[in-house]
């Protein structure tokens, strides 16, 4: 595929290809070929009802994606216990709650690559309990370099 970059002043066109081996549940990833090189970019939906195999399998596909270079990664991820201000999941350490444990598996992940994340204290989702109102950031956008995001 070939996108028209004109407003970015990046390039006339850029030439895309999807990567046959990003292997993740309702997500997708390609390879952008700019004039300083190719950035990877992958769109990543991770549902809340992944089973322990399943989120695994995300985490190793976007493990290997990471490495291939300079990459952004943004979608919906379901970390409603990170605090993206600190990196950090709220919970008890060492807990034993299925949910709790995959997020922390995550921001391993995101640690461990060396990736940082653009949206800090901004309410991506609201949900209404009752009375209660839930806010969280749900959406995030990661990547190997801070300048790749503005």
């Amino acid at each position: 595929a070939v996108v028209s970059t004109q407003s970015t002043g990046v390039a006339e066109t850029v030439a895309s290809q999807c990567m046959d081996s990003f292997s993740a549940c309702d997500s997708l990833a390609i390879t952008v070929e700019t004039n300083h090189g190719p950035l990877n970019v992958a769109c990543i939906y991770r549902s809340q009802s992944l089973d322990k195999q399943q989120n695994k399998l995300l985490t190793d596909s976007l493990v290997k994606f990471a490495e291939k270079g300079e990459c952004i990664i943004c979608g919906d991820f379901n970390l409603p216990n990170v605090s993206w201000i600190t990196g950090t999941v709220s919970g008890t350490s060492g807990s034993i709650n299925r949910s709790i444990v995959e997020q922390e598996m995550f921001m391993e992940f995101v640690h461990g690559s060396g990736l940082v994340w653009s949206i800090t204290d901004e309410i991506t989702r609201c949900r209404s309990f009752g009375d209660t109102i839930q806010q969280s950031t749900l959406d995030q956008v990661l990547s190997s370099n801070d300048a790749l995001v503005n």
